[in-house]
């Protein structure tokens, strides 16, 4: 997009985009600065509206701030800079460069939603080896514990007919290996 804007329009082009937890300010990405400003970047992020050259918000700023609106919310901010602003009054200009936008907000959508899916595979698979660890773990400590239990149940009966002190002790661990 920003080799095709720059030979379409003679623009220069920056996005800004919000970090990972879509908290905190807008980070610009590499490229050239272009003299943007962060507080209107910020504002066109928030309101969802373009501002700067040929709109009606800060016209007379240096750049054109177009946010990327997908979908399902604003995924950052398109800056432009032209030579001759004239060239972003015209509409057709202004349509192809608003085109960009919208092609660039569903790209950083889908690849939102592609990064989401696969956290939730990952979950997915986690829990999937966590459940199956603990079946082989249930599985493996049953065995030996159902002998326990039996050999204790035993102990318990032998020493009680024998009226031992310990048939108690033999009692409580029979409970407890249940």
């Amino acid at each position: 997009s920003q080799r095709f804007l720059h030979a379409s329009l003679g623009a220069n082009i920056r996005l800004w985009l919000p970090p990972d937890d879509e908290d905190g300010a807008l980070q610009p990405q590499a490229g050239d600065a272009l003299d943007e400003d962060a507080a209107i970047v910020r504002w066109c992020y928030d309101h969802a509206a373009p501002a700067g050259v040929a709109t009606h918000t800060l016209p007379h700023a240096p750049c054109l701030y177009l946010p990327l609106k997908a979908p399902m919310r604003t995924r950052g901010v398109l800056v432009l800079r032209v030579a001759d602003p004239a060239t972003l009054a015209e509409p057709d200009n202004r349509r192809l460069a608003e085109a960009v936008a919208a092609l660039a907000a569903q790209t950083l959508e889908r690849l939102h939603y592609i990064a989401v899916a696969q956290q939730t595979l990952v979950a997915m698979e986690s829990e999937r080896l966590r459940h199956s660890l603990l079946a082989a773990l249930s599985h493996d400590l049953r065995t030996p514990l159902t002998a326990l239990t039996g050999q204790a149940e035993t102990l318990q009966r032998q020493l009680a007919r024998e009226a031992s002190p310990h048939a108690a002790q033999a009692a409580t661990l029979q409970t407890q290996s249940q």
